[in-house]
């Protein structure tokens, strides 16, 4: 059973990440003196008390390979501007003013 350092709920031995909080669980090995499985990176066996870092080659680690939870990626949507937002910019239908038929009186109505 390995422990999660983030929320304390106990998962079976081999899992990679938590069952309850997917925080990525830390790499094991076992104990070459007991055979307790063990935190890679301990110092000492919490069953025996041996020491991990001793000259005897203690048996090779369990790789665990962090995976990262299935989580959809939400796209927003996409905005179309709002085209009467458009006709606010100034002169926005490209009209030329010089150029129109209107008298300059019917203009400034």
């Amino acid at each position: 059973m390995i422990v999660c350092p983030n929320c304390n709920h106990p998962n079976p031995d081999g899992a990679v990440q938590c069952e309850a909080c997917y925080t990525p669980l830390p790499a094991t090995t076992n104990c070459p003196n007991c055979g307790a499985t063990v935190q890679s990176d301990a110092a000492f066996c919490g069953q025996c008390g041996f020491n991990l870092h001793s000259s005897v080659s203690p048996a090779p680690a369990t790789v665990v390979a962090t995976v990262a939870p299935d989580v959809p990626v939400e796209v927003p949507p996409l905005v179309n501007p709002d085209p009467v937002l458009e006709l606010l910019q100034p002169n926005a239908l490209g009209i030329d003013p010089a150029a129109s038929p209107l008298p300059p009186t019917a203009m400034a109505a």
